[in-house]
């Protein structure tokens, strides 16, 4: 009935939040008022007929767990993602979208399309060596399109990858980058009622969390970690993407890799979250590398110390692993340990890390530009969006699920990666404020209309300028350390979209065989392929044998 009274234009009204009925508007309590006036088992009751109505009434409200729980670690403010979910779920519905095969018939047109566009995409980046991978004159043909090209100099340096990713099936950076998060991602929990057995020793239930005093009369930090019998075996610390959590399932999967090695992993949140800005001093606001990595460093050592105390644990190695922003920390981290070192790390190994902060940020707010306008087209294309996302996740269930390509265009692509930068960023803007929950609806205009751009210059630079971000915001001002040190690993697709051809080839010139390069799967997208696994645990697990071997000699 909601869905006749939405095709009778009437309008939605205020979101609300009741006991029982959950999240609902004065239009749905209308169209359920109606539905319980036209249902003849009311005045038929049973007990029988009670239940089932209960348990339709639940199922009504599950179709966007799968989306929520993606998100789940990153809630700041759960009034605000529920409300906009349940934006979502209501227009979706209401548009048919959750009936409609939105997968299934553009599965086939994908897959005929990704290698036209692949070669489309070669073809921009220049010739190409289609038996060795070999990619030459990126440098020059990426910065002639983007109005970027003036944060760093391009180089005319051939960039070979290192490591080929066999059938990958490229489509686009943005799509490509989201594989990971949507498909690739091992089973590490294989059923939802594992999940909630008693008697359930699932890997994620084995993981433990802590909490360590940062800042006093601030919110104690909290931390995951799962410790091998052996008190003194080799330690990984994962330092997550922007906005992550210590639970994020990139962490969860890294943690279960190494694990299985006789690791045992420390597992921290993003500085760019909001947990970590409510254990730093009111009004902190991280985006700076030099002074978050400090700040990274303590919490690093109180959480060793935690460990030590708590299980008298001693690790013989430490390993220090970070992905994207938290990959950046970790090369930060590397530089101020080099100068002073407290926490004795073996090596330091960064996936994906933004080269040059300020235009990474540029790209993430360059990708957000559709999602500003405010428009019944714009409305409609994210909701067809988050619609093909949660019938995607139904289909991984499925025996015969052989996706090989990811069903979204590019602009799809964008309006998915947007929505989850945007809320990490809101998340965390409204925990800086520290907004009284009574007054909190008056900041919701401010937050969910500030890009990526504009938080820097509120919060980071506010006398300076936002450009004077650049000069110390990049891997290139630690190149003494790049140029002179071993203890690293740097791992770069060529066609990662937060980085540019220019960039990685000066990276090249200075971490030289430190920095190893894949032809393709855009940020992340390269995460779980087996190449690029087996390169990591080389890079680690043999590091390890090699000085167990030692030790015993």
């Amino acid at each position: 009935m909601e869905q006749a009274l939405c095709k009778c234009k009437m309008n939605s009204g205020s979101y609300l939040v009741m006991p029982v009925l959950h999240s609902c508007t004065p239009r749905s309590l209308c169209g359920r008022a109606l539905e319980a006036a036209l249902d003849p088992s009311v005045y038929l009751a049973s007990p029988i007929a009670t239940a089932i109505k209960f348990g339709l009434m639940l199922n009504r409200t599950s179709y966007m767990q799968p989306l929520a729980q993606m998100i789940e670690t990153t809630y700041a403010d759960p009034y605000d993602i529920h409300k906009k979910l349940f934006g979502l779920e209501n227009y979706i519905k209401n548009a048919n979208l959750d009936r409609e095969e939105l997968l299934r018939e553009e599965k086939q047109l994908v897959e005929e399309g990704h290698s036209e566009l692949a070669e489309e995409m070669i073809a921009e980046l220049g010739e190409s060596d289609k038996d060795t991978g070999n990619i030459t004159g990126m440098a020059s043909n990426i910065d002639a399109k983007t109005d970027l090209s003036d944060i760093m100099p391009l180089s005319t340096s051939v960039l070979k990858p290192d490591i080929i990713l066999t059938d990958y099936k490229p489509q686009s950076p943005i799509v490509d980058s989201m594989r990971t998060a949507l498909f690739d991602n091992p089973s590490i929990n294989k059923s939802m009622w594992n999940e909630l057995s008693i008697w359930n020793r699932s890997f994620w239930k084995r993981i433990k969390t802590a909490s360590v005093s940062v800042t006093p009369n601030r919110e104690a930090y909290q931390f995951k970690y799962i410790l091998q019998k052996d008190k003194n075996s080799p330690l990984i610390i994962l330092y997550p993407s922007i906005g992550e959590g210590a639970g994020a399932h990139h962490s969860i999967v890294f943690a279960k890799m190494f694990y299985d090695e006789g690791f045992s992993v420390l597992m921290q949140g993003s500085h760019f979250q909001w947990e970590f800005v409510k254990s730093m001093p009111e009004g902190y606001a991280p985006g700076i590398p030099q002074n978050d990595v400090k700040q990274i460093r303590y919490i690093t050592s109180k959480a060793l110390e935690y460990l030590h105390n708590k299980y008298n644990y001693e690790p013989s190695e430490k390993y220090v692993i970070g992905t994207s922003f938290g990959a950046m920390a970790t090369m930060f981290l590397a530089d101020l340990e080099n100068s002073d070192n407290t926490l004795n790390i073996t090596k330091y190994i960064a996936i994906s890390p933004p080269i040059d902060l300020r235009y990474a940020l540029a790209q993430a707010d360059k990708n957000s530009e559709e999602f500003d306008k405010s428009s019944d087209e714009v409305k409609q294309k994210t909701a067809i969006t988050a619609a093909k996302v949660l019938q995607l996740l139904d289909l991984k269930d499925e025996k015969n699920f052989n996706f090989k390509t990811l069903p979204f265009s590019d602009e799809e692509g964008k309006l998915i990666t947007t929505f989850f930068m945007r809320q990490k960023l809101s998340d965390l803007i409204f925990s800086i404020e520290n907004v009284n929950k009574k007054e909190k609806t008056n900041i919701y205009e401010m937050i969910n209309n500030m890009n990526y751009r504009d938080y820097v210059e509120k919060y980071l630079v506010k006398e300076d300028t936002y450009e004077n971000l650049t000069q110390n915001a990049n891997l290139f001002s630690i190149s003494d350390f790049l140029t002179t040190k071993n203890n690293y690993k740097i791992y770069h697709s060529l066609d990662d979209y937060f980085v540019n051809q220019g960039q990685i080839a000066k990276l090249k010139e200075l971490a030289k065989d430190n920095l190893i390069c894949l032809n393709c799967g855009s940020h992340l997208g390269f995460l779980y392929r087996k190449e690029f696994e087996d390169a990591l645990k080389k890079e680690i697990v043999h590091n390890k044998i090699s000085i167990e071997e030692s030790f015993h000699q």
